[in-house]
């Protein structure tokens, strides 16, 4: 008797999980960059901002000054 048949049941069962995994897989990672960019994007005024900081911080002459412009740079990209 030829068992053809609930053999090529169980392996579309088995393709069709590791189908399903493989798409689990690739949702999270691509979700993942995705919140990522959200989290990177920011308005213009926050980096007009920031940029500012950083023109300041590359004209002080002032090493005190210097490392609290750049600690307040810090603090607004978080």
């Amino acid at each position: 008797m030829p068992r053809g048949r609930k053999a090529t049941k169980t392996k579309k069962a088995v393709l069709n999980t590791k189908y399903d995994a493989n798409n689990i897989v690739l949702d999270k990672t691509y979700g993942a960059w995705a919140d990522l960019r959200r989290e990177l994007s920011d308005s213009k005024s926050d980096l007009a901002e920031r940029t500012e900081l950083l023109e300041q911080f590359s004209a002080c002459e002032d090493s005190q000054r210097a490392f609290l412009i750049l600690d307040d740079y810090f603090e607004r990209l978080s």
